[in-house]
């Protein structure tokens, strides 16, 4: 396959051009139209564990460190409750 690939290369270079190309131009004008979502909650399941995390950051606010939460669950029946 890559031997018969080689060949159409070699013998029709231009062909090969024009259609990495038209490609290429078919992708650049597709481009504009490419949604980039950069906010960190649309990345982000839908669950407890996520909505405890956003009220955490609603409370106490988001420094530029990352925190990391150590509970034991002896206090409590689950972790991401007020009492633990």
């Amino acid at each position: 396959m890559l031997k018969g690939l080689g060949n159409l290369i070699e013998k029709k270079p231009f062909l090969v051009i024009a259609i990495v190309l038209l490609i290429t131009i078919g992708f650049g004008i597709l481009l504009p139209g490419l949604e980039m979502k950069t906010d960190f909650k649309a990345f982000m399941p839908d669950d407890e564990v996520v909505e405890s995390y956003w009220d955490v950051i609603q409370k106490f606010g988001q420094g530029q460190a990352m925190m990391l939460l150590y509970i034991e669950k002896w206090q409590s029946l689950s972790t991401i409750t007020t009492e633990a």
